[in-house]
């Protein structure tokens, strides 16, 4: 299901084969998947766990809600936020949620030794510029906890960001919970950080894949929550950090974000003590020479492939990310085939180098009984997917010009690196033909632009790589 940008989910559909995958006494419950893209700069993902739609959709209706709610207070890239307001200012009056985030900055910077640190916002813009940037010592901000007046010193700029996220990922759960109380199960995901709740698609616990530079690993994440960070941010700067990357493993998500951010800006070793030390957190740090280390608990957190849903994704590749604001869009056409005839089922994916879906764009017919129609995309990967399917589904397009977007983003919500690529275009008519399309591009650090011919179902198609417009 789709969030269509104007307070609706395009569609809603139960993911094809969930109940079948229950065992015969649960067979009633079904697993629900809803996504909405640009939901904090990211992708929204929310899979509700129910016996009926209305109460998944009221569930994903509540997700949705409180994230549209927090956003205007914590959100720092916007200039009428709370945030933004507060980082011009030398007081102010704060609301329970921003001053709930900035005094959890606060304990998570002492419990670090600075190596979380959300005041040094103006260091991490002028990072964002390309500028150099230094982390000096700023004094600490006062926070009233009675008046919840926040005194921010000279040179404090706050961006809690990598505690923020997590915590409209916990509030965004809870809403969801009280709104929908027959809910029996419910995972939240902006980005690839995500917490889960009660019993998973499949009647058992929840196996969601943590990030690794080169596969996922998969980890239970019953009624826990799952955060990753990769290097940057203060800790290379500071010649601290021996982390390339980490995965937290947590009670909560902005526990497990902070945690994943800090580690990332500790020495190894010293990030493992922190993660050991603190209660139901387990953590896998990949160092700067490639090794993978991890606290005493992890090992049996992780599933064997072979133990995992039929939906895995695929992780980022160990290559150079995209250049900063660059996207591909792909441009296709549906001719005009006449007044009485149907519209067609289209199905549009990238996969790499090795055929492995990375992404499935979007899947035009949202009717489950004809999504096989497409073939190729069925037989290759929608019918081992159906979570997939039921995630990028909308209801079928007339005839002219349209298009889609990649952000750069597996289906898992993770930046994929500069390589090989190839783009699938797929339209099946009823009572009509069938065609199909395929573009090989080469993402790399300039622009690049592909094209296919028309076809019986599909006219030219352009896919283009390079800045935003």
């Amino acid at each position: 299901m789709t969030w269509d940008g104007n307070g609706r989910w395009a569609a809603l559909l139960a993911a094809a084969g969930a109940a079948a995958a229950l065992a015969p006494a649960e067979a009633e419950a079904r697993a629900w998947r809803f996504q909405a893209e640009a939901v904090m700069g990211s992708t929204l993902q929310v899979v509700a766990v129910s016996h009926d739609r209305a109460t998944a959709l009221a569930a994903a209706d509540a997700v949705r809600a409180e994230i549209a709610r927090l956003d205007p207070i914590l959100n720092g890239w916007r200039t009428d936020s709370e945030l933004s307001r507060l980082n011009t200012s030398e007081r102010s009056e704060t609301s329970p949620d921003l001053f709930a985030v900035l005094s959890a900055c606060e304990a998570w910077r002492q419990a670090t030794g600075g190596a979380f640190d959300a005041r040094q916002g103006a260091a991490f813009e002028r990072l964002a510029r390309g500028e150099a940037a230094g982390f000096p010592a700023l004094a600490a901000p006062r926070l009233d906890a009675a008046t919840r007046e926040v005194v921010r010193p000279p040179g404090v700029r706050f961006a809690p960001d990598a505690l923020a996220k997590g915590y409209v990922i916990d509030r965004a759960g809870a809403a969801a919970l009280a709104a929908a109380p027959g809910l029996e199960g419910l995972m939240v995901e902006v980005g690839g950080d995500l917490r889960c709740w009660g019993r998973g698609p499949r009647g058992a616990g929840w196996i969601v894949a943590a990030a690794d530079t080169a596969a996922p690993v998969l980890v239970r994440a019953d009624g826990r929550a799952l955060a990753a960070s990769g290097e940057g941010g203060q800790g290379p700067i500071l010649g601290r950090s021996t982390v390339r990357r980490a995965a937290v493993v947590a009670a909560s998500a902005a526990e497990a974000d902070a945690l994943a951010t800090a580690l990332c800006a500790m020495p190894c070793e010293a990030g493992l003590a922190l993660a050991e030390a603190r209660p139901g957190v387990e953590a896998r740090l990949v160092g700067t020479d490639g090794a993978a280390r991890a606290t005493s608990g992890w090992e049996a957190l992780t599933v064997a492939p072979a133990e995992a849903p039929l939906l895995q994704r695929v992780a980022a590749a160990a290559a150079p990310a995209w250049p900063a604001n660059y996207a591909m869009t792909v441009e296709y056409r549906l001719p005009n085939q006449g007044a009485r005839a149907y519209a067609p089922y289209v199905a549009i994916w990238v996969t790499d180098a090795a055929g492995r879906l990375v992404r499935a764009l979007t899947m035009l017919g949202n009717d489950l009984d004809y999504v096989s129609e497409n073939y190729i995309w069925w037989r290759r990967y929608g019918r081992a997917r159906p979570q997939v399917v039921a995630a990028v589904a909308r209801p079928t397009r007339p005839p002219g010009r349209h298009s889609v977007a990649w952000d750069g983003l597996d289906d898992m919500g993770r930046a994929v690196g500069q390589g090989r690529y190839t783009v699938h275009i797929e339209a099946t008519r009823e009572d009509g033909g069938h065609s199909y399309q395929s573009v090989d591009m080469t993402l790399g650090p300039q622009p690049a632009q592909g094209a296919a011919a028309a076809d019986e179902e599909l006219g030219p198609a352009a896919v283009r790589y390079g800045p935003r417009g």
